[in-house]
């Protein structure tokens, strides 16, 4: 929601065409309010979405979506790894929660993918099979930032 209805007193980088794509939008969202219809917006920016769309009448159930928690950070992780050789008994998952607070759901895919790289090259470099192991994921996990901004965990 954020891309087509920002906050319009966006002073001299909001063009014209910008500011009336949002007044449609409400005059739009007026004209549906006796009508049975649902109306979605998503943002991961709601302080750039202008304050009118915010107004009750506008959404009127706001649903925050956090980040994973430790065990659905986990859960994520296993899926992503599921159809790669990876010594799972060997991995630490406790640690591996603890590392990634504040990861979002594709940061633990990108990892889950670094790490399974990381083994890919050691195999190569070996030629033999290397499963993925607890250091793949660490390093892993170092070299992928968190994509959440302003998390607070």
């Amino acid at each position: 929601i954020d891309a087509v209805a920002s906050a319009r007193s966006g002073g001299a980088q909001k063009t014209q065409s910008e500011r009336q794509m949002v007044n449609q939008l409400l005059e739009e969202l007026s004209a549906i309010q006796s009508e049975d219809v649902v109306v979605v917006g998503a943002t991961n920016l709601l302080e750039e979405v202008d304050d009118a769309i915010k107004r009750s009448g506008r959404f009127d159930e706001r649903i925050e979506v956090p980040p994973p928690d430790e065990t659905a950070r986990e859960a994520i992780l296993r899926v992503h790894l599921r159809n790669r050789p990876v010594l799972t008994d060997t991995i630490d998952w406790e640690q591996v929660r603890d590392l990634t607070a504040g990861y979002s759901a594709s940061d633990m895919e990108l990892m889950a993918t670094n790490a399974a790289r990381q083994a890919l090259q050691e195999a190569r470099d070996q030629d033999e099979i290397q499963p993925v192991t607890q250091s793949h994921i660490e390093a892993a996990i170092e070299d992928t930032d968190s994509s959440l901004e302003n998390w607070e965990g």
